[in-house]
């Protein structure tokens, strides 16, 4: 499914694309960091939030 962004082409709440710019590794490559599939962030979510919090952030 794709879906067309209205606005600043991002779907994501952290500023990228879309919320699956990265991936897990699986099989051999399990219990590796997750690999970013987006190197470049579309907006800057702090800009765009301020000082809301985010829930995803440790």
């Amino acid at each position: 499914m794709r879906v067309d962004v209205a606005g600043s082409g991002a779907s994501c709440h952290v500023g990228y694309r879309s919320c699956f710019y990265r991936a897990v590794p699986v099989g051999q490559d399990a219990g590796q960091p997750l690999k970013y599939l987006e190197d470049t962030k579309t907006f800057d979510p702090d800009q765009v939030y301020g000082d809301a919090p985010n829930p995803t952030r440790i």
